[in-house]
């Protein structure tokens, strides 16, 4: 099923225009906060010099590699507005006239909308040339996406780590007792 946003299509250079306006991420550093189920999401608004609101999220599975990078605009769609998906199952660009092996595009790659309102995928030659960086390393593949949407341009890019939990079997090793001092001790 082709997904579709005709206030996109009817306002596609404003949806342009924000995709290209320089933007920021203040946060130095964001922290993937665990939610319910096997993912860890963060979530902000990005600074930029208009009125209409954007918000950057990103989200990793717990165990596994596969993470999404997304932009929200919403004056236009409450889904994502551009995003990239590191890994998953292949997007189809069908046209109606395309052959269907050549509407596959698959994982790594960015959606965006085109000036038809449509959710296109889109994979050039840095994601084929990059593609098990993009899919395994999460600060690689928010390098290449803030440069993608002008975030950050000129200024660091906040490096994604996911928040530790204290779980029945901690990765490293935690003295639990670091920085108490007990009564019994001289």
């Amino acid at each position: 099923m082709t997904k579709k946003c005709t206030k996109i299509s009817l306002e596609y250079e404003l949806y342009q225009l924000l995709l290209n306006k320089k933007k920021a991420i203040t946060e130095p550093q964001i922290i993937l906060e665990d939610r319910e189920g096997n993912w860890s999401r963060y979530r902000t608004s990005i600074e930029h010099d208009s009125d209409d609101e954007i918000i950057f999220e990103a989200d990793k599975k717990k165990r596994e590699a596969k993470y999404g990078l997304k932009i929200f605009i919403k004056y236009f769609i409450d889904s994502p507005a551009y995003y990239f998906d590191s890994d998953g199952p292949s997007h189809f660009n069908n046209d109606g006239n395309t052959k269907l092996d050549r509407t596959q595009i698959k994982t790594p790659h960015i959606n965006y909308y085109d000036s038809n309102g449509v959710n296109r995928a889109l994979r050039d030659d840095f994601i084929d040339k990059n593609e098990e960086n993009l899919q395994t390393d999460i600060n690689f593949g928010m390098s290449f996406f803030c440069k993608y949407i002008n975030t950050n341009q000129n200024t660091i890019i906040p490096q994604i780590i996911q928040s530790k939990q204290l779980g029945m079997f901690p990765d490293e090793e935690i003295d639990l007792h670091s920085g108490i001092t007990f009564d019994n001790e001289d």
